[in-house]
Formats: structure tokens, sequence, C-alpha cells
């Protein structure tokens, strides 16, 4: 039975997770049935999603990809014919559709090819990686009766041109698309496939829930983590030699001002005018060794010099906010939710691995991925 976004899922929910891929236009004129999502059970997911960067190709195109922790493409022979860039199971991907899969992700996400031959080679063999994936996703789709109907794509892609254009509206929208190269078919087929992903991520993560003694412990084991850090405001200076940075260190353990030293001194435009005026600043904000000698001194403690790539800095501690803790109460529904996310996306990550380990998939020469069986690089950094 098929299920659709008028059973719960807002058009908010689906859009949330526009940034993941989950089809291919490798499908035949009898796949292009009516389609329908079933309703969101994880607004937490669709959240954590949602804050996810678009830039990179793999995590624009693939939802999958953003989650998974192992793959298991594999590249067998005989040979993929030219003009197809693989073969998953019995469905060919031509290199005309993955073309206009790229064609709709710059309209989409402004996603931009490299230049240069083997920058080039590279982004198209991710690309290619990424397509076999969004087959894959949409067979396990097909297999569940997840479908995506032409009225949601339309209610889907009228509020995208409300939010992107709310000037120009659909006349904008088309111009912006000619002169990136794409068509309103193209965006159409990529909406479709990233609703189909949002209602199989949904069928597949349903029934996770999380115990009271789950969030109990989890709060007890990150407690640490959970607090505000501590906060320190700093005064800081910048020149470009060592000697230069023992002379003004030298000045202010003499007793000179900081910000007439830092006003005389400084290389820094940003904070010169201020008297060295860096601001409010947690460990984690600031670059290694800096950080370390900011944090090691004390309440108007000078430190320093310390080399950065923007040149040798003197210090001085102003101000200190201790570290503040946070009750059980104050985090518990945050904790919670994040229990439920964390669960729902081992439970997908479980359920790729099974697909893709079932997988057979083969690549054309020209596009097979140096490493078949890992994630892109910018992927795997956004990996939960």
């Amino acid at each position: 039975m098929s299920k659709s976004l008028s059973d719960g899922t807002s058009v908010d929910d689906v859009d949330r997770l526009a940034d993941p891929d989950a089809s291919t236009d490798a499908k035949t004129a009898s796949d292009e049935t009516s389609r329908q999502v079933p309703s969101s059970r994880r607004g937490a997911v669709r959240t954590w999603v949602g804050e996810h960067p678009r830039a990179a190709l793999a995590g624009a195109v693939a939802f999958a990809l953003l989650l998974a922790v192992g793959t298991a493409y594999l590249a067998r022979e005989p040979q993929v014919p030219d003009g197809t860039v693989a073969v998953v199971g019995e469905q060919e991907i031509s290199t005309t559709q993955l073309d206009r899969r790229v064609e709709a992700l710059k309209a989409l996400y402004g996603l931009e090819e490299p230049s240069g031959t083997e920058a080039q080679d590279g982004f198209r063999r991710d690309a290619a990686k990424s397509a076999v994936v969004a087959v894959l996703i949409e067979q396990a789709a097909d297999e569940r009766g997840i479908e995506v109907t032409d009225k949601e794509v339309d209610t889907i892609l009228a509020k995208l041109i409300r939010e992107r254009y709310p000037d120009g509206g659909q006349a904008a929208f088309v111009e912006a698309l000619g002169i990136m190269g794409a068509n309103e078919d193209q965006v159409r087929d990529e909406l479709r496939q990233q609703a189909v992903v949002a209602a199989l991520f949904d069928d597949v993560t349903s029934g996770v829930e999380v115990t009271d003694d789950q969030v109990r412990e989890t709060y007890d084991d990150r407690r640490t983590e959970l607090a505000t850090p501590e906060r320190r405001e700093l005064l800081n200076i910048v020149v470009e030699t060592k000697a230069e940075a023992d002379t003004v260190l030298g000045l202010l353990r003499r007793g000179r001002p900081f910000a007439q030293v830092a006003q005389t001194y400084s290389i820094d435009s940003a904070t010169r005018s201020e008297g060295g005026l860096l601001g409010m600043a947690s460990r984690k904000d600031l670059e290694g060794a800096y950080g370390d000698a900011a944090f090691g001194a004390e309440k108007g403690g000078l430190f320093g010099p310390v080399k950065t790539d923007t040149g040798w800095h003197v210090g001085q501690v102003q101000k200190i906010v201790p570290a503040t803790p946070v009750t059980f109460a104050e985090v518990e529904a945050t904790l919670r939710s994040t229990l439920e996310t964390e669960d729902a996306l081992s439970k997908w990550r479980s359920f790729l691995e099974d697909l893709l380990a079932d997988a057979d998939v083969r690549y054309h020469a020209d596009y097979l991925p140096d490493d078949p069986e890992s994630l892109p690089a910018d992927v795997e950094e956004n990996t939960p």
C-alpha cells in the first residue's frame, strides 16, 4: 500500500531532507508512476540532516552516503559498455543521465565542477558512485511500496520557489535554471528522488524508542561535554617576527598599557583599533598552541609569544568565566532527541550495509572510483 504526505508529513519536513539524493533518471517509462511518501517519524533526524553542508556533491546527491559507515560497491567483469556509467543489477546508468543529475545539482545547490583534468576525473567518479547508491535506494523504496506523486512534487517545488525566489517567483526560477544549464524537469526529478529518500528513511527507522534509563545514563556519561565550557576574554597583539613579539612582551611586562602597545605594534587591523580586544572565547574556539597558552595563563596574566599562520602573538587574559554545569532537567528533552537520532542513524546504517553488501554493481572503467567501497572524503567528515 502506498503512503501519502496527507497522512502527516509536512512540506517543511520533506524540504529539510532536500540535501540528500534518492534516485537516478535510469528508470524506464513504466517506472514513472505516481509515488507517495509515508509520514515522518523522526523529526529530530530531519533537523540534523538539514544542518549539513550542501556544497559537496556526494553529500548533496545521496542522504545514504552521508549516513553510511561502509559501502560495498562491486566492480566486476564483464566490461560495462561505452556510454554507460555503471550497471546496478540489470539497471543501467547512462552518461546522459549522470550529466542531467549534475546539472540539476548545480541548479539546486550551486554545485561547481572543479577545474583541471585530474580534479574533474575524480569529480565524475564520485558522481558515478553517488548515482549508484541512489539507484539502490530507489529500488529498495519500490520494494517497500513507497511512492511519490506528481502533486506532491509540485508542492515541494512551489515551496522551494517561494523561499529562493521571493520576488521573481516562477519566472525568476526558470531564468536561473537557464543560466545554470538545467530545466524544470531535471529539478523535479531530483526533488522526487529526495522525497523517496525521506520516505525510505522514515520507513526503515520507524519504531525507534529511547528509555528513561538510557537518557539518564547518557547524561551521566556526557555531563562534562554538556556543560557550558569555560570562556575567557582576551587581548591580543599580532606582529610579524619573534623579535618584535619579544619587544612587545617586554613593554607589557614593564607596565605599558596593552591598548597603547596594540595600537602601536599590532598588524591585526580587526583588533588594533580596539586596543587588541579579541573578545570572549572558549578553548575550542582557539587555534592549538595559542589556545593552550591563553588557557594556561591566570586572570590578568600575559602569555606568548605564540606563532600561528597569521604571525607571532602576545596576549593577556582580561576575564575568566567558569564552566557552567547543566542539570538533567535542562537537557533531558535534548538528550532524548539526540539518542533517538543516533539510534535511527544506526538502524539506517545497518540497513544500508545489508543493502549494499547484496548489490551487484559494475562500473565503466572511466567512472570506476579509486576505492569503490569507501565514502568520498567530504562525506566521511560529516558522518556522525
